[in-house]
């Protein structure tokens, strides 16, 4: 298991990546998330780790699968378009109307 260095780069390299394709500023993430701008910029260059409660305002606001945070190897580079529709369908979605979708993907894996 990699140092806890070598782990808080990872995970700030993982968030600046995702933010920089989303075209989303260090400042904006920022007033998102409710921290300082500093903060985001420390996080991202692995100087500290992000506690459980930011990561998850992170992925509130960056659409991207936390997936890929845990096992990086398991992209094919194929579904990349696709599935950032779809995730980004799902973040747009009342928590009501995402069960419903769902329920309805669950049909397709039955068949």
């Amino acid at each position: 298991m990699p140092d806890s260095k070598a782990r808080y780069k990872y995970i700030g390299d993982f968030f600046k990546a995702a933010r920089k394709k989303h075209g989303i500023s260090q400042e904006r993430l920022a007033e998102l998330t409710g921290v300082s701008m500093r903060h985001i910029s420390n996080m991202e260059r692995g100087l500290i780790n992000p506690s459980c409660d930011l990561m998850r305002r992170l992925l509130t606001y960056i659409p991207t699968d936390i997936s890929l945070l845990f096992y990086p190897d398991t992209r094919d580079g194929q579904g990349d378009a696709v599935e950032g529709e779809l995730l980004e369908i799902l973040r747009l979605c009342s928590p009501t109307d995402r069960e419903k979708l769902v329920k309805i993907a669950g049909c397709f894996l039955q068949d």
